[in-house]
């Protein structure tokens, strides 16, 4: 393991922890890394060396060794070790760039297989189905295209931006200790916690000194929501041009599971066929009849966060959809949360491996 920095086309450097061969040119296997969101290139420290392992003993595998491999786990701009943005704004089509850019010109990589986590899942879709003959095989873990919320939602989310942006001018939060990050890495939210083992792991990258104690590594631009966002058939556009074998996993506990009302699930998987159609129903029916007529009672936030509950159920499962069901595969692990590579790094490994084997 090594570390390296590269430099994106407006002369920024976007770190990255390296595995198997520093003759990048070289390796038979090429692997590209990217983590989630307010995570780090350490997201990986688990997964990696257990996935190498595994593709070392796989029987009629090319990798033999770590000489054999290059997998390149990199710190998305603002985040970790890499360095900030001068105007603080981070647009997710600057992330596809930044790495594009990187592995194009830098790396000279033609061919690679894409994995990410979460937002590095986003990442990794786009560039996917952008760039489809580089994309050898594409593993995406808890997330597939980034989120897009209802056209409607417009106005509210370029003043959540500029609202945000505002109040971060005072936040600046302060850790006497590591384990006093680490500790609140972990707590996270409803939806997003971590075993404390696993928020060590990620406060490896995720902290900096400062005075007497320590704050987060990344930039606070990273929390403000972006202005605009890709439409819902621009992003379905993306996805429905992947030409490679894709691999998703999902965890029952995980994020977007935590999401779906139990109800979702009464015909199976939402995104089955039955599960599928189950699902826009309720979305349409709770949008255009039940809202309407239960907001004169209750309070109409409530009802907006049940409404964008179900909206993002619908959207990820069209999301899911819209790529060639003929190369998507489907796994899941029962437990693990959000960070199953954290958690459950051998499970993950063995999916990878199988997958990657086949």
């Amino acid at each position: 393991m090594f570390e390296k920095k590269f430099l994106t086309q407006d002369g920024r450097f976007i770190s990255a922890v390296c595995y198997g061969t520093q003759d990048f040119s070289s390796a038979t296997l090429k692997i590209v890394c990217l983590h989630g969101w307010l995570d780090n290139a350490s997201t990986f420290d688990l997964l990696i060396p257990n996935l190498i392992k595994n593709l070392s003993t796989t029987t009629g595998n090319s990798v033999k060794d770590e000489k054999d491999v290059s997998i390149i786990c990199f710190d998305i701009a603002g985040h970790g070790c890499s360095e900030h943005r001068e105007d603080h704004v981070y647009n997710f089509v600057e992330h596809v760039g930044d790495l594009y850019f990187i592995l194009s010109k830098e790396l000279k990589w033609e061919k690679y297989i894409l994995l990410g986590h979460s937002l590095g899942s986003h990442i990794c879709s786009i560039i996917a189905g952008t760039f489809p003959k580089q994309c050898e095989k594409l593993v995406l873990i808890e997330g597939i295209g980034p989120w897009t919320p209802p056209a409607s939602d417009a106005v509210s989310t370029l003043r959540r931006s500029l609202l945000k942006k505002r109040s971060l001018e005072k936040d600046k939060r302060i850790f006497q200790t590591i384990e006093d990050a680490a500790k609140r890495r972990a707590e996270g939210n409803v939806i997003n916690k971590l075993p404390i083992e696993a928020a060590r792991i990620l406060c490896r990258r995720g902290l900096k000194k400062n005075g007497d104690g320590y704050s987060w590594a990344s930039d606070g631009g990273c929390l403000v929501p972006s202005k605009s966002r890709f439409t819902e058939a621009q992003v379905f556009s993306f996805l429905s041009n992947i030409q490679s074998k894709t691999l998703l996993i999902l965890v029952n506990d995980g994020l977007f599971h935590k999401r779906f009302p139990s109800i979702v699930f009464l015909f199976g998987k939402p995104f089955s066929f039955l599960g599928s159609i189950w699902v826009e129903f309720l979305y349409y029916l709770y949008k255009y009849i039940f809202m309407p007529v239960i907001s004169i009672f209750i309070d109409t936030k409530k009802l907006k966060m049940l409404e964008m509950g179900l909206w993002y159920v619908k959207n990820f499962k069209s999301k899911v959809r819209s790529v060639d069901t003929t190369i998507m595969k489907i796994e899941y692990l029962e437990e693990g949360g959000h960070h199953p590579h954290l958690t459950k790094p051998k499970e993950v490994s063995n999916m990878i491996t199988s997958f990657l084997s086949t």
